[in-house]
């Protein structure tokens, strides 16, 4: 199970530390140059901002695109929004891309135990998964808690 809220943070975080080393090693690259520091010490604090302003804006894409997820995760965790019309209702989206995004979700773990029916475009929670498999009968513990006998 992953955090989606921790690894958004994570990312941010990430993505703005990038960003204040390309200042300080740029710096470090000027106070090298101007006081005749050996050529490698100069040449490594050129590499290392040269490499946190080419990484940014890579670290940059990736937070962004798990940020677009946050309205269609938060409509589903916390405001428990499980039709994909109203989801699509609320944040402003068409159903096709809600439904691509609830995918995407599920795929990189974020949303663990629910389900998500394509066809009647429903996600279901998983204490709902967990109340269907005991009316199915098909929960070994639920059995066991009802019949002591059996065990």
């Amino acid at each position: 199970m992953r955090d989606y809220i921790r690894d958004l943070r994570k990312r941010f975080a990430f993505c703005m530390a990038l960003y204040f080393l390309f200042f300080v090693f740029l710096i470090f690259f000027i106070v090298a140059i101007d006081n005749r520091v050996p050529f490698a010490q100069a040449f490594i604090t050129f590499l290392l901002s040269v490499s946190c302003i080419g990484l940014t804006p890579f670290a940059l894409i990736s937070y962004i695109r798990l940020r677009r997820l946050k309205g269609i995760y938060l409509s589903v965790t916390r405001d428990k929004i499980y039709s994909l019309e109203q989801l699509a209702a609320n944040t402003g989206k068409s159903v096709s891309a809600v439904k691509s995004r609830i995918t995407r979700l599920k795929n990189l773990g974020y949303l663990p135990g629910y389900t998500f029916d394509e066809k009647t475009g429903i996600i279901a929670p998983p204490a709902e998964n967990i109340n269907k498999a005991t009316a199915a009968g098909t929960d070994p513990i639920a059995h066991v808690m009802n019949n002591p006998q059996s065990a």
